[in-house]
Parts: structure tokens; sequence; C-alpha cells
């Protein structure tokens, strides 16, 4: 499978924060399948996120770890080499530490307002306020902690009598009064030894230099400017591959086929993948082998060879007029692919909501469903399926009065189209769960 994830919180932040913490859980999420679309992974990585009122930023580091035995660094000192629980599964797929977490993240509560931009349209980036750090650029240095950067070595203080260490720390050396990561792939990326602080890229020099800053690496500690998001550098790539990852030099991405505007088709069957959604990215990911998460560009169906899959699900969009209707009408039959996909073929021709409920009026599909043509029989069906329950007389002839003149004067293909996309419609067919996992169709 390539990597999932589990996020929980532990605790709550300050009682005007407590509205930022489903997106923050959601954005958490969308970090560790972004990182997933770069390295190759299995396992589940769960991690937890605790609000700290006693530090102003974040912090994070793996939970738990196990050791791989002895291993000379390239200091020239040989240490027991240990291995982080998140590396661990990543990597392998075995979970070392059961139930408990693999990373925990600290969130300081101090500055969470004030400097932090949590951003619920992560397809774009060009929305993230000027005066604000982008949060998702902020816990994507945070899991990067999690993943490998980090150790013993290279953080102990001067003098210190040290004995065991990280795989970053094998790459890291003291050298003429700066410290370097010295790893072939970051070597390599970067054109030289990497110089770095503790389980950061770039020291005091190479900012003045403007190397390694903030504004060129998520991993850096220098200043990070606000407004602007960043994604994974050569140097941080070549770090994660000296640490044992395999990493792509861009993103795993899933686009549309030339002349397929919208449609990804993918040459095996739905059973081996998973769809997950994160605020408004979807990924696709393996169940059973080691891969990245895909990130679907631009996508609003998946085709597999044995099924295909609506992502378009906003009541807006296609795909969700078309549950809208099934279920103002049969929402039994949500569950069946042909009947779904009969009502997005009729969507897709270009027909308006309003226009298919009229076919389904002038198939006779309605009064076969209803018992009846006549607008007591309509209002008792949309009240029937929409609410879940028998109305009373006095409902429908309420209802009734929208088409009779009292109220006003619908056509029953207009009553239709207004009753579907009421909320209350929405709510009972779970439109906004299923634009979670999208809905079968043939």
């Amino acid at each position: 499978m390539s990597t999932a994830f589990t996020v929980t919180t532990t605790n709550t932040p300050l009682p005007s924060q407590v509205g930022k913490v489903p997106l923050i859980v959601e954005t958490v999420k969308a970090v560790g399948l972004w990182l997933n679309s770069f390295i190759q992974g299995l396992g589940t990585i769960d991690i937890s996120v605790r609000f700290d009122t006693t530090i102003a930023t974040m912090n994070a580091g793996s939970t738990s770890s196990q050791a791989l035995g002895s291993v000379k660094a390239a200091n020239g000192n040989t240490y027991t080499l240990v291995q982080d629980s998140a590396a661990a599964e990543w990597l392998t797929g075995k979970d070392i530490n059961g139930a408990a977490s693999d990373v925990s993240i600290n969130i300081g509560t101090t500055n969470l307002d004030r400097y932090y931009w949590f951003d619920p349209t992560l397809a774009t980036s060009t929305d993230i306020p000027k005066d604000k750090t982008d949060g998702f650029r902020v816990l994507l240095h945070e899991l990067l902690h999690g993943l490998g950067f980090n150790g013993w070595v290279s953080t102990a203080a001067a003098g210190a009598t040290v004995t065991t260490a990280s795989p970053y720390d094998q790459f890291y050396i003291a050298q003429g009064g700066r410290n370097y990561f010295v790893g072939p792939n970051a070597v390599s990326a970067f054109g030289g030894p990497v110089p770095v602080t503790g389980p950061h890229l770039g020291d005091a020099v190479s900012f003045s230099q403007g190397i390694l800053t903030g504004a060129s690496t998520a991993m850096s500690y220098d200043f990070v400017p606000n407004g602007v998001r960043i994604s994974l550098d050569p140097v941080v790539i070549g770090v994660l591959r000296d640490l044992g990852y395999t990493v792509r030099d861009t993103q795993a991405i899933l686009a549309a086929r030339p002349g397929e505007a919208g449609v990804a088709r993918v040459d095996s069957s739905s059973a081996g993948y998973t769809l997950t959604s994160t605020l408004d990215l979807n990924w696709l990911s393996f169940k059973d082998k080691a891969d990245y998460a895909y990130l679907l560009q631009d996508i609003q169906r998946l085709q597999f060879t044995d099924t295909k899959i609506a992502l378009d699900l906003k009541p807006t969009e296609r795909g969700g007029q078309a549950l809208e209707l099934i279920g103002t009408l049969a929402p039994g039959l949500l569950k069946d692919p042909g009947v779904v996909g009969a009502v997005l073929g009729v969507l897709d021709q270009g027909k308006s909501l309003r226009d298919a409920f009229q076919m389904t009026l002038d198939l006779g599909l309605v009064t076969s469903l209803a018992g009846s043509n006549t607008h007591a029989a309509l209002a008792a069906l949309v009240c029937r399926n929409v609410l879940g329950a028998e109305a009373s007389p006095a409902t429908i002839d309420s209802l009734v009065a929208y088409l009779d003149g009292r109220s006003a004067s619908y056509s029953q293909a207009d009553f239709l189209t207004v009753i579907a996309g009421l909320e209350v419609n929405q709510t009972h067919i779970d439109l906004v769960g299923l634009q979670q996992t999208g809905i079968a169709y043939l």
C-alpha cells in the first residue's frame, strides 16, 4: 500500500482557537499525503497533535525507536544506530510501537492566530495572506523532522558523550568551525557538503550568502517568508534518499489523458486503490504495495477496468446534481452504479438538472414511483424520500400550494429541481461524505 495517515488531537487549544482544529487536522493529513506523493511508502503513520500554551511555534518528532546495530559514522566514531518508529513503518510497513502514535506534533497557541494561516484551499497557494506564514509549509517542516531530520549527535551539546546515532547523524560532521551533512545524495544535489545547524539545513554563514534560507528550503530554520508555500527542494530530497527513502524528483500526479478533459484512466481494478480527499485535494493510493500517493490534477472522473468513480460531487457539478436527483426520487438507487451512470449520462450531454427531471416526468418514471401523476402524490413522494417519513395531509397541501398557484406556480420539473437543491436533501444523501470518497457508476 502507499502510506496512509491518521491524525488525532490530544487536547484543545485556547477557546478562541477551537474552530481551527478541524482545518489543522485536515492540513496535517494533506501534508502526509503530499510527502507520500514524493516519497514511496508503506504502512499507516499515526500522528498525534498537541496544542501547547508554553511555546510560540511548533515542534515535532517520532515517538519511539528501535536499535538496528552499530554503525561507523562519517565523523569516524562508532554508534548504536537507532531508527525512529515513523521511518521504520514508512520504509518497511512494520509498526514497531503498536497503537501508539508514530509522530507527535506540538503546536504553540501563543502565535497560532497572529502568525499562521491554515489554507482551506490547498489546490492554490496564491491566496495566503502576505502577513501570515503558511501553516502547510510549517507542518511539512515538522513532519520531515518526524521522518528523520533529527538525531542525537546533531543535537548534542559541545563536549557531550553520545553513544547513539540516527540515520541523519551518520552523515553529520564538524569541520572548520561549521557543521555539515555529507550524505552522497545531498552532497550531489547541493554541489558539496551541506552546511547544517543540527537537524536543519543551512547555518549563519550560508544565510548571509543567501544559501539554504527559509526562502529556498522547507528545512531551514532561517526566517520563513510570509505569504508563500514551498515544497520539497533537491537538497531535502537528497537528504531523504540518504536516510534510505525512495524519493521522486517531481511529485506523483495523475492527470487526464490528452483529449479526455477531466477523466483519468487507471488500467487495473479499483480493488487495489484507495481514494482520499484532504480539503480540496484528491489522492489515489495503492492498497497492496509500496508506492506513492498520486495527486489528482483537474480530475472529475476516474475510470478503472471494472468501474468508474465520479468525483465532481459539489451541488453545482454534474455528479452532485445526479445524486440530488436520485436522492429526491429514489434514494435507494444511489447504490446502483447503473442508475447513477444513466443519470450522469444525461447531465454529461449538457442537460440541466431541470431538464433531467423533465425527462423522468415525460418517461413516466415519476408517476411510477409516486403511484400517480397528481401534485399530491408528487409531494408525498419527495417528503418520503427527502425527509425519510410520510408527510401529513397538511404538509402535502402546503407543498401542493407551490404547484397549483396558491403560493407559486411551479411546474412539476421546477418543483423537483428546487427540492433537489435543498440542504436537507443534500444531507440525507450524505453529499458531503460522498465528496470524500466519490461514487461508483457504470
